[in-house]
């Protein structure tokens, strides 16, 4: 099995997201649907899965526009991001992880797995160049 861990601030919604949404009267809390589109095709190039690492993952009312498989563990007030996503490597019950990479707008995401990680620019959000190096961290 193949798993994106997933951020969103900064990844499924950038800074130009915020400035639109502020001008229209757009929902912040929804995820940039030409960046979706593009993690979407990643997931359908790469047949990788979808486990959930952001702050987001914890207001369950949210609908998502992608199938979530998963989402890593919340840990203690001092639980890093990569430690949660360390856990849910530790911890899952699916017999093998071919491969995994972590996408997130901050450094501290990758500081555990940094040959897994991509740095997404949260003025932009998932780019193109992005998307084809987690295509490349897969094959």
């Amino acid at each position: 099995m193949k798993i994106i861990f997933l951020d969103i601030d900064g990844v499924l919604n950038s800074r130009q997201t915020d400035a639109r949404c502020a001008l229209s009267g757009g929902d912040l809390m929804r995820p940039d649907p030409a960046l979706v589109v593009r993690l979407l095709g990643v997931c359908q190039e790469t047949g990788a899965k979808i486990v959930l690492s952001t702050s987001w993952r914890l207001d369950t009312t949210i609908v998502w526009p992608f199938p979530v498989y998963d989402v890593t563990p919340r840990l203690d007030a001092f639980g890093t991001r990569a430690a949660e996503i360390a856990a849910w490597l530790a911890n899952t019950t699916e017999p093998v992880i071919e491969n995994f990479v972590i996408v997130d707008d901050e450094g501290d995401a990758g500081l555990l797995h940094p040959t897994h990680f991509i740095q997404t620019d949260p003025r932009t959000g998932l780019t193109a160049e992005d998307a084809a190096k987690i295509v490349g961290l897969f094959t």
